[in-house]
This record gives structure tokens, C-alpha cells and sequence, in this order.
């Protein structure tokens, strides 16, 4: 083998190794993207839950008033 077509062999690995990196970084990024997408939902979900759960505590909290206030009148 001479030292152009070990040079050239040796470009071409390079190139190779650099256009699998890109793949890898496209899909990864991608990966990401959907990591983020799926997070965002599953935090609006939390959020709307939470929201739920803080009214229905408000709810007991008047109840319990009511039915205190009716307990202390009697």
C-alpha cells in the first residue's frame, strides 16, 4: 500500500466516523425533542391535577367551616 492510498483510506474512515457522529447527534437531538415534548404534557397533565385536588381541598375547607360554624351554634 502506498502512502496516497493509506492517506486516502485514512480520509475516508474519517469521513465515515464524522457521518456517523452526525447521525448519532440527529437522533439523539430528535430523541430529545420528544423527551421534551412528552415532559411538557406530562407536566400540563400535573399541573391540571394539582389544580383538581386544590379545589376540591378548598371545598372540604368550607365544608368543614360550615359544619364547624354548625356545631359551635348549637
Amino acid at each position: 500500500m502506498t502512502d496516497q492510498e493509506f492517506r486516502d483510506m485514512l480520509l475516508a474512515t474519517l469521513a465515515d466516523i464524522k457521518e456517523q457522529g452526525k447521525e448519532r447527534y440527529d437522533r439523539l437531538e430528535k430523541r430529545l425533542d420528544t423527551i421534551e415534548l412528552q415532559a411538557k404534557e406530562n407536566n400540563d397533565r400535573l399541573e391540571k391535577k394539582l389544580d383538581t385536588i386544590e379545589s376540591r381541598v378548598g371545598g372540604v375547607e368550607r365544608d368543614v367551616r360550615w359544619v364547624k360554624g354548625k356545631l359551635e351554634g348549637k
